[in-house]
């Protein structure tokens, strides 16, 4: 993907402010449960394999990352407006259907995100079509078209292991970077890179940067 150019310094991202608008509506726990999260004891299950037609299998209560991507990989959400709604549409349905929001990062193209599952009600699969079928309309609405296919498909990891779990944090955060539209995670406004310095206890902060993830395999080539 071509870089776009941001502003530079600390930025603190929109969604900060959209989770403090929403806070009295969710509780505080739904924000950040991730740090005392529990693991299942089964081994990690990856979809990313068959990147043409993944096996979505949903496991209630349990870590998930998933990205997911346009057809053939258009800038449809080209621009800060477009960024900016992507991103609190996605943190939104998140919430509102009973996720744990871990961390995240949109783009023009595509999208990161890792959460927990509820314990019932939205599947991956639910989510993901709400999600798409959402944020498709109001693109094609505001470039005056009908009909036309926006998302092309997603891939998600179920994470039950700490130190995936940690890795993948990391690497979501860090995006940004990993795509050079900045220097530092924190300038981007569309990732939760600054959301999670300002929340996150130092001790979990430090233990997460301390991964690194230039050897993940995750289907990132946009």
């Amino acid at each position: 993907m071509k870089p776009e150019s941001f502003e530079t310094g600390s930025l603190a991202p929109p969604s900060f402010q959209f989770f403090t608008e929403i806070r009295s509506q969710y509780p505080p726990r739904k924000l950040f449960s991730s740090l005392i999260s529990l693991f299942p004891d089964y081994r990690d299950h990856d979809t990313t394999l068959a990147p043409y037609s993944p096996v979505h299998r949903f496991i209630p209560e349990t870590t998930y990352i998933v990205t997911a991507d346009t057809l053939y990989k258009a800038h449809y959400f080209k621009g800060h407006d477009r960024l900016n709604y992507l991103q609190n549409t996605l943190l939104e349905l998140l919430l509102a259907r009973g996720w744990t929001v871990h961390c995240w990062s949109v783009f023009v193209n595509h999208y990161h995100f890792i959460a927990g599952s509820p314990k019932s009600g939205s599947t991956i699969s639910k989510l993901i079509n709400e999600l798409h079928s959402t944020t498709s309309r109001e693109m094609n609405a505001r470039d005056r078209v009908q009909g036309r296919q926006v998302w092309y498909q997603y891939w998600d990891t179920c994470l039950t292991y700490e130190r995936s779990w940690l890795v993948r944090i990391n690497y979501v955060n860090n995006n940004p970077v990993k795509h050079r539209l900045v220097k530092t995670a924190t300038q981007y406004p569309y990732c939760s890179a600054s959301w999670f310095q300002q929340n996150a206890k130092p001790s979990f902060r430090r233990k997460v940067e301390s991964f690194r993830f230039d050897r993940l395999k995750i289907i990132d080539d946009f």
